[in-house]
């Protein structure tokens, strides 16, 4: 009789500690999945740039860029051509700007009818603060420039109303248009037919592709 009490004791104890390990299991299992569910719900709802944001859907900054897009397409604005693809690319800035970016892009948005189109983008003259915000955080980022002995050449109208210069290296043509908005001159940046990006300046040094706003976007790659 002994024994058999030990045998059952034995049997009882091992069977309990089973049933408390599956329950253990049991209870963690949920809270490892919840977990996992709250990391990525964080994960989207921190992601701005992209093709997808929270909800697997366009990201504030996509939806922004194809409103901008589609009106400066209907208004046939040559001087950001290739806008679909390089407003989502946020002039290639980096991610560190990405707050920046959206900042001017938003006001870039609520203001899109201001925007004019010549050989340049001129843009809204209220966005100039968010402009120079991104502007400051992506010259911040980046280092290098034109190289020195390549050779620009500069021109302007008779009026001094706008001024360009074009400096050929490495088989890319880069160049500054610029123009006078409000007490600073607005300037567009290209390498080709490409928009680097956009900044102020002061007259002083707007047309020149190594003293003026855009050698910060002419960074050989």
């Amino acid at each position: 009789m002994r024994a058999s009490r030990v045998f059952l004791f034995a049997f009882s104890a091992t069977a309990l500690s089973a049933m408390l390990v599956q329950a253990c299991s049991a209870d963690n299992e949920p809270a490892s999945d919840q977990g996992t569910g709250a990391a990525a719900t964080t994960t989207s709802s921190s992601v701005t740039t992209g093709s997808g944001g929270t909800g697997g859907g366009p990201s504030p900054v996509d939806a922004d860029c194809k409103t901008l897009c589609d009106y400066l397409a209907s208004i046939d604005c040559m001087a950001w051509k290739n806008c679909a693809t390089e407003c989502p690319a946020m002039f290639d800035a980096p991610a560190d700007c990405a707050d920046e970016f959206a900042e001017m892009l938003s006001c870039w948005v609520g203001h899109k009818t201001d925007f004019m189109c010549t050989d340049q983008l001129i843009r809204p003259a209220d966005c100039k603060a968010v402009e120079d915000k991104f502007y400051a955080c992506f010259k911040g980022m980046m280092t290098g420039g034109l190289d020195p002995a390549c050779n620009q050449l500069c021109s302007h109208d008779d009026t001094m109303t706008h001024c360009a210069c074009k400096t050929n290296c490495s088989m890319v043509e880069y160049k500054s248009v610029c123009a006078p908005q409000g007490g600073s001159w607005s300037c567009s940046c290209y390498a080709d037919e490409n928009l680097l990006g956009t900044c102020s300046i002061d007259a002083a040094n707007a047309c020149d592709n190594y003293k003026g706003c855009c050698p910060t976007y002419f960074v050989q790659k």
